[in-house]
């Protein structure tokens, strides 16, 4: 199942990108109605902490690409996965909690 590594990887890769831009500042690739209710002030903190659950979510995925390179047993790089993806959203849904008042305000 290679196959699975390349993709995942890749897509960790573009997500990767993606969180470092957001990291230095450029919140225009966060979706604006993510935004709505986050202040001038504080779109800087709100962009780093994104960035840094989808730093975590690329990690996961990196690691969850090497899993499947390293064993036969589908189910380590799906744990992987799963976990991640886990700690991921949460810190994604806390950090929109705390900058934006919710996920869906």
């Amino acid at each position: 199942m290679k196959l699975y590594a390349i993709i995942t990887g890749t897509v960790a890769l573009i997500i990767g990108i993606y969180a470092n831009a957001i990291n230095r500042g450029n919140t225009k690739y966060i979706m604006q109605y993510h935004q709505n209710n986050v202040s001038e002030a504080d779109r800087a903190a709100y962009g780093r902490e994104i960035a840094r659950g989808l730093f975590m979510l690329c990690a996961t995925m990196a690691l969850s690409a090497l899993g499947d390179l390293l064993t036969d047993v589908l189910l380590v790089p799906l744990g992987i996965l799963a976990g991640g993806f886990v700690i991921s959203m949460i810190m994604l849904v806390k950090t929109q909690r705390k900058y934006n008042g919710g996920m869906f305000s």
